[in-house]
């Protein structure tokens, strides 16, 4: 087997172990903007020039996470506080109906 034959091995088995690994959405988007930055990235393993732009990117993304998960939680406590204002309702309501 020669320089040929051990090119295609590495090839395939790189290609295996793609096929196998999560595709996010962001490299999705790397790929579509610049399909040689990702093959770059993603196959050569050669580091991204922006690096500081990503680090703002991920921190960003960390503050809006934080964000939505706060404004779940106030969703949460708003269908509780709905909760109790109803069973309160009912309950002044049934008082009021069963006491003459």
């Amino acid at each position: 087997m020669g320089d040929e034959g051990l090119s295609v091995l590495r090839a395939s088995s790189s290609i295996r172990a793609m096929a196998e690994r999560l595709i996010r959405a962001s490299e999705v988007a790397q790929y579509v903007f610049c399909h040689r930055a990702w093959w770059l990235a993603a196959v050569q393993g050669m580091p991204s020039a922006n690096v500081r732009e990503l680090e703002a990117g991920e921190i960003g993304h960390a503050r809006h996470g934080r964000s939505v998960s706060l404004a779940q939680t106030l969703r949460a406590v708003a269908y509780l506080a709905l909760l109790l204002a109803l069973i309160s309702g009912v309950i002044w309501l049934w008082w009021t109906l069963a006491v003459p």
